[in-house]
């Protein structure tokens, strides 16, 4: 189940890096922390911040915290990427956010 998240971020990844944005150093990781601020930085630069709560903090922490798989990218420490789940490890898995900057 993992492999298909990294698989649909890499390919967003991918995608901008084919649009100008080269020689970037990404780092995958699984549930590393995430501060709010950088969650807002990455739905905003998506565009996705059109569409999700980007001004309520106690939102974005409740959507932080009860994500129980979240898969980001990294250029070096830069957040530039996000697939936020909610799943049950054995047969579904929910992508509610997909934002790469």
């Amino acid at each position: 189940m993992w492999n298909e998240v990294i698989s649909l971020l890499q390919c967003g990844l991918h995608n901008n890096m084919l649009t100008g944005k080269e020689g970037m150093n990404i780092q995958l990781k699984v549930n590393q922390e995430i501060s709010i601020e950088q969650f807002i930085a990455v739905l905003n630069g998506s565009n996705l911040g059109e569409r999700r709560p980007v001004n309520d903090y106690e939102c974005l922490k409740g959507m932080l915290e009860n994500s129980n798989l979240i898969v980001s990218a990294w250029d070096n420490e830069k957040l530039v990427g996000i697939a936020r789940c909610v799943t049950d490890f054995h047969y579904a898995c929910y992508l509610s956010d997909l934002a790469v900057i």
